[in-house]
């Protein structure tokens, strides 16, 4: 009988091998900021510490007007994707097995969370040790999203990369520990592709020595088309201490300083970065476009012109093209019914715990706050659909005038 010593030790994986800090005794944030002044970053007026909200944040010892400054962060201090894919060994090698760019990256950052001679380690090491979007998460918490279009969403992304990291990362990282099938990686992997996604910014910033406050550099009335196309993008770069900021404006001593993820629904929101807010204007529900016909002829034309003029009469979404309006008949409209109220019944009957959930800082409550917009933007459908039932009617009093 073989003694447990010499029984083989179980690999680890490089989310593990992440989770063990380089000082196991101090806070992450001590060597983070450790770190950052190593790199030459001017942390005044600037403190990092635990956010109620969770994680890390960066809070203000003075105040910070909008536009102001808010540090210097040198590019030796930023994960440059573009940089990895040229140097990194598992990079360039995901890249000759197929492996798409954004795989490459991803797969790069996860070995290097594991490697303790990797420059940014205390950077990595600080970062949230779960992947923060649906994606990453265990099983069990993607039942959360049951129910929704999200769901289906996140499980065809994670088959997606499954597939690819498969095809590519066993050849691409050899020196990774893997077990019998893989799967000591692939958490890690996910968990690197969580981080980037959620907390990337463009690359145009990289040059920039001295950053002005987030929202000015990320406004959209202030950042050019090929600057917003970027950021939209999956290869922006990792920023130490300004992807750990919120989003707000201008802040007074004592408050956290704030990014703004621009314009998005809870389900770009939640996809994404991995949180929701409650009564979020811009939620919605992918549907039915239902537009106007138009037949041959004279009569074919006035008719046509009718039915435009009462939709734009009774303000009628999508009618900012006069030309061109929304088609309709009771066939359309009982198929739009049909597939809101399908959508809506699949929601989770929690509605009461939903509501309660919803302000909590908590996957719970995003996933909560996810599901209560898409019950309210149905419900909102489905009172449309009853107002263009109404509509129809005039139409059809009209074909028969016709």
């Amino acid at each position: 009988m073989s003694s447990a010593a010499d029984k083989p030790a179980r690999p680890k994986s490089i989310l593990q091998a992440h989770m063990k800090r380089p000082r196991e005794a101090e806070p992450p944030h001590i060597g983070l900021i450790r770190w950052l002044r190593s790199r030459g970053a001017d942390l005044d007026g600037l403190e990092i510490r635990e956010s109620p909200g969770g994680g890390l944040g960066v809070f203000a010892t003075r105040p910070f007007e909008p536009g102001a400054a808010i540090g210097l962060l040198p590019s030796a201090a930023i994960i440059d994707p573009v940089a990895v894919l040229h140097s990194d060994d598992v990079a360039r090698a995901a890249l000759a097995q197929g492996g798409s760019e954004p795989f490459a990256f991803w797969l790069a950052l996860a070995s290097m969370a594991q490697q303790e001679s990797c420059g940014h380690r205390e950077y990595l090491a600080a970062l949230p040790r779960e992947a923060p979007d649906p994606t990453g998460w265990p099983a069990a918490q993607r039942q959360l999203l049951a129910g929704t279009p999200l769901a289906a969403q996140v499980e065809a992304q994670r088959r997606l990369l499954a597939d690819e990291f498969a095809r590519v990362a066993p050849t691409a990282a050899p020196r990774v520990p893997f077990d019998v099938d893989g799967a000591a990686l692939f958490p890690s992997f996910l968990w690197a592709r969580g981080v980037h996604m959620s907390r990337c910014f463009p690359r145009a910033l990289v040059d920039a020595a001295a950053l002005p406050l987030p929202h000015e550099v990320l406004a959209s009335s202030t950042v050019d088309a090929p600057l917003r196309v970027e950021l939209a993008g999956t290869l922006g770069c990792l920023l130490p201490l300004y992807d750990m900021m919120e989003h707000r404006f201008a802040v007074a001593p004592g408050e956290a300083l704030h990014n703004n993820y621009g314009p998005k629904g809870n389900g770009e929101l939640l996809f994404t970065y991995g949180f929701a807010s409650a009564e979020n204007p811009l939620d919605s529900v992918e549907g039915i476009v239902v537009g106007c016909r138009k037949g041959s002829g004279r009569a074919a034309d006035e008719l046509h012109a009718a039915r435009l003029q009462c939709l734009a009469e009774h303000g009628v979404i999508g009618m900012d093209d006069p030309l061109a309006g929304p088609c309709l008949s009771l066939d359309e409209l009982d198929l739009l019914r049909a597939s809101l109220e399908a959508r809506l019944r699949s929601l989770p009957s929690s509605e009461a715990a939903d509501a309660a959930e919803a302000a909590q800082f908590s996957r719970e409550g995003y996933c909560a706050a996810y599901r209560a917009g898409q019950r309210r933007v149905l419900r909102a459908a489905l009172a449309e659909v009853a107002v263009l039932e109404g509509i129809l009617v005039v139409m059809c009093d009209l074909t028969a005038d016709a």
